[in-house]
């Protein structure tokens, strides 16, 4: 199982570098990021996140008492999808 596992994740990585137009952005800001140029998300399965917009409004509301609830549409998949897609890198979290 895990290798048909990790032959599926290598698939989709391929697929996602032959589709996504953002991998020069993404890189490149991934190269130039410092541990200072990251935000620290969901404390209680904590995940290390590059610092843009969604990030900075996700912690603020996680410090505020959020539940996942209250960060599930800024954290969503499809959001971050986009940041590949597009090349948007505030368009929502990735990690860094």
């Amino acid at each position: 199982m895990c290798a048909r596992r990790s032959a599926c994740h290598h698939r989709g990585l391929r697929a996602d570098r032959r589709e996504g137009i953002g991998e020069a952005q993404y890189r490149g800001r991934i190269l130039a990021n410092s541990a200072r140029d990251t935000q620290l998300v969901f404390h209680t399965n904590t995940a290390r996140v590059a610092d843009n917009e969604i990030s900075r409004k996700v912690v603020e509301i996680e410090k505020a008492g959020g539940t996942f609830d209250a960060v599930r549409d800024p954290v969503s998949g499809a959001r971050g999808r986009r940041v590949f897609e597009e090349g948007d890198l505030e368009a929502g979290i990735w990690s860094a």
